[in-house]
């Protein structure tokens, strides 16, 4: 479990940070793939509809570790995670030429089963963190979190 909100808040950014990249080497690879659009929008609102709902429970004082909702939110967003980081590692074998880039789809590959846990331990450690604020800190909790909402397909540049 993350231990303070800065390594909660980083763990949202983290999951943002690597399905953007993983987009942006589909815009490269594959730019013609539907199905990766497809599979980052579920997986984009997954993760910011997640955020709306931490921030709404947080707003009310609710502890997600309690709410059914929140749980089910977590689940998925992170089935659509894995759901778009297993397309990219598919799309990246058949495209990439033999022996390319390998350490990258075994990275792309090893998006952790525990994925769902993580995120967890991040949204409680978040709310504890909160519930002890001060109407300001909690202000800015808030920004923080709603930083790690995720960039629109059309937004995110090819990689290099």
């Amino acid at each position: 479990m993350p231990h303070d909100l800065s390594e909660a808040i980083g763990r949202f950014g983290r999951e943002r940070s690597r399905a953007e990249a993983e987009a942006g080497l589909l815009k490269r690879h594959a730019p013609d793939d539907p199905a990766a659009r497809t599979l980052y929008a579920a997986a984009k609102a997954g993760f910011d509809g997640l955020i709306e709902q931490l921030l709404a429970d947080l707003a009310q004082h609710h502890s997600p570790d309690l709410s059914p909702r929140f749980r089910a939110a977590l689940q998925t967003a992170a089935d659509a995670r894995g759901a778009f980081s297993a397309h990219v590692s598919a799309t990246l074998r058949v495209r990439l030429p033999v022996g390319a880039k390998f350490d990258l789809l075994a990275t792309l590959e090893a998006i952790p089963a525990a994925l769902v846990k993580a995120v967890v331990d991040s949204g409680i450690a978040i709310w504890r963190e909160v519930h002890q604020a001060s109407a300001e800190r909690r202000r800015d909790i808030a920004t923080r979190l709603e930083a790690q909402r995720w960039k629109p397909w059309a937004e995110i540049p090819a990689a290099a």
